[in-house]
């Protein structure tokens, strides 16, 4: 993803959440909440400073600055520490005043369920920008709050994406047992099985799961291109073929501009051994907005990302949606 569209990305994330966790304040009075909501503050400064600060860095060398704008950025990322520090201090202050002068709680319940919302899409925002490690600690935090199914087969995402698969397949597990009706997750979790050693069974049993339930979903909602897409992927990891081939030029056919129906149809070429259908499909999911980190952070991707061709076709999009 370019910078700028990170940027402004994570302004609009970072404010969306902060006033999603004021409300959780405002709703109970609590300062932990207070606290939550003030590093949303620090966040969206951040990311402010990030946006101007990739503008100015852009700007070519002038008389004034011979080698370019570069330095901006190690001036924002010392503005953004300053903004941390104040943040901390009226935290202090505000902690402090409370246990002289004691405020009854409001709806804890209700405020610490906004609160659990605010931080998943946090989770959400930093995992679309490529922040793992964060997104990883925002799940973990909801995870804490109260377990969930949305959190689970969120962190198992990130898992994924991080060769974590272990972890993974356990956090997959457990937002199944809460809702086991979610292909998506079944899919996740056959693709996790196959990287598992001894895990060759579980991987057939979660893929038949997959197919068993996109099949359903096809048979009320046949124009539904993603759903195809997601049977012809189960098919391909099946070993059916024909059906798979079949299926996926059906969901090209209902969806030709769909993004996530180019993904998904480029990841079952693969699996069928057409590379160059593959890395076209894969060309214009990305020009459809298909970021490119997340296509390089799938599991099941990485010989087709790695592969030459691939590459090239990145090369010759350049600029494409994920790089600067």
């Amino acid at each position: 993803m370019e910078k700028k569209g990170a940027a402004a990305i994570a302004v609009v994330g970072g404010v969306a959440i902060f006033l999603i966790k004021m409300a959780a304040y405002f709703m109970s009075g609590s300062v932990a909440l207070l606290s939550d909501a003030l590093e949303s503050i620090v966040n969206i400064a951040a990311s402010l400073l990030m946006l101007y600060a990739v503008y100015v860095s852009g700007m070519p060398a002038d008389d004034d600055h011979h080698y370019g704008h570069q330095k901006i950025e190690g001036i924002s990322s010392l503005i953004e520490g300053a903004f941390i520090l104040t943040a901390a201090v009226f935290i202090i202050h505000t902690a402090i005043e409370r246990i002289f002068d004691p405020v009854p709680l409001g709806s804890v319940e209700a405020a610490l369920g906004v609160s659990l919302f605010a931080t998943a899409l946090n989770g959400g925002l930093s995992w679309f920008l490529g922040r793992n490690a964060e997104a990883i600690d925002s799940y973990l935090e909801s995870i804490a709050i109260e377990p969930n199914y949305r959190a689970y087969s969120n962190i198992a995402t990130v898992y994924m994406a991080e060769g974590r698969y272990e972890e993974a397949a356990t956090n997959l597990e457990a937002a199944l047992a809460i809702d086991d009706t979610d292909l998506r997750v079944w899919l996740n979790l056959c693709v996790t099985f196959e990287l598992l050693p001894g895990r060759e069974a579980d991987a057939v049993a979660a893929n038949a799961r997959v197919i068993a339930l996109a099949e359903s979903a096809v048979a009320e909602r046949p124009d539904d291109g993603v759903m195809l897409s997601f049977l012809a992927s189960a098919y391909a990891v099946a070993g059916r073929a024909e059906e798979a081939e079949e299926t996926v030029e059906k969901a090209l056919a209902v969806a030709p501009d769909d993004m996530n129906v180019l993904f998904h149809a480029a990841g079952t070429f693969e699996r069928l051994g057409d590379r160059d259908r593959a890395v076209e499909l894969s060309r214009r999911a990305l020009v459809a907005g298909f970021p490119l980190h997340m296509m390089e952070n799938e599991t099941g991707w990485r010989d087709l990302t790695a592969s030459p061709e691939f590459r090239e076709m990145v090369r010759k999009l350049a600029p494409v949606p994920d790089e600067a």
